[in-house]
């Protein structure tokens, strides 16, 4: 288990509170929870290499994102710019790379 600091404890308090804000305002076919595609996190901390990045994809029910799950890969399995890649292509983006991406993670998709 991993120990929170208070400012991370704030922090997921505040995003907590953004996601019941989203999912109490009606859209058509949901809420506005499920029409947005919230990204918490994928920041380096304490170095430049670029692994092990502990995110939270949450919302886009309506756009695909499967929801109820943790997924890990392995040191440098996957480049962040998949997920990047993965959200572009969800929100309708004409792209088909981003980066070094090597494809849409199909894993987070319904």
């Amino acid at each position: 288990m991993i120990a929170l600091s208070l400012r991370d404890k704030m922090l997921c308090a505040c995003m907590a509170r953004f996601m019941d804000k989203l999912e109490g305002i009606e859209a058509s076919e949901g809420t506005l929870l499920d029409h947005t595609v919230i990204l918490f996190g994928g920041a380096q901390t304490a170095s430049h290499v670029g692994t092990s990045f502990p995110t939270i994809i949450a919302g886009g029910k309506a756009l695909g994102f499967k929801h109820g799950h943790h997924t890990k890969w392995g040191r440098d399995e996957r480049p962040m710019s998949d997920l990047y890649l993965t959200i572009l292509q969800q929100l309708g983006c004409p792209v088909r790379s981003f980066k070094e991406s090597a494809g849409p993670i199909s894993e987070l998709l319904v």
